[in-house]
């Protein structure tokens, strides 16, 4: 009952947005730019040592990652899918998750720094590949959908964490925060290297 009410609701929102002319693509472009002025109000905030402005700033990146739905929901049903979109999307994802790491990148530790590397090539051989691939293969597959999953979750808790060592200094729980967000990147670069692998057989990807 509160399930399909809420998707009633979520399907009358995407018929607005469709009705007021708005394309997908401008809502991947905007929810980009809304997560870079919240990485610059972090870095701001992380110099100043402004706790509860950050805790804020978490609470306010998740409506913008969840903005990641709306784009492709609204593509569909207004039937204004493009290639453009397809690389486009992707492309608002891998941004958003480099501008955070950059951000935290004063509390992060060599061996973390090593993990967003290989994600990085990760995504440059992902992106690589699909330039060869046939245009209805070009969408992202199940893992590597997943694989955004764990990578925000992993920001989520790199953010916790640098907010609750701001505020408590220190205390034994806060690096559990710590390690769960780098097990979290971790689980990302292993779903990462599945999907660029599964990308060598596009013939198998329609099973997923």
């Amino acid at each position: 009952m509160i399930f399909s009410s809420i998707k009633r609701k979520y399907h009358s929102f995407l018929w607005y947005l469709a009705n007021k002319g708005i394309t997908p693509n401008q809502v991947t472009i905007g929810r980009t730019l809304m997560f870079l002025i919240v990485i610059i109000l972090w870095m701001i905030a992380r110099e100043y040592q402004y706790s509860l402005v950050l805790i804020g700033l978490i609470f306010i990146s998740l409506p913008i990652w969840l903005l990641d739905m709306v784009d492709g929901d609204l593509a569909r049903i207004t039937n204004q899918m493009t290639d453009v979109g397809k690389w486009l999307d992707p492309l608002a994802d891998k941004v958003k998750f480099y501008l955070a790491m950059l951000a935290f990148s004063f509390d992060l530790y060599s061996f973390e720094y090593t993990l967003v590397f290989l994600m990085f090539l990760l995504d440059v051989f992902s992106t690589f590949i699909r330039k060869f691939q046939l245009p209805e293969n070009k969408g992202a597959n199940i893992f590597g959908k997943i694989k955004l999953c764990f990578q925000v979750f992993a920001i989520i808790l790199y953010a916790l964490y640098i907010y609750a060592k701001m505020k408590l200094e220190y205390y034994i729980y806060i690096d559990y925060i710590h390690d769960f967000a780098e097990y979290s990147l971790m689980i990302a670069i292993l779903l990462g290297a599945i999907s660029v692998t599964i990308r060598f057989f596009p013939k198998k990807e329609s099973f997923f």
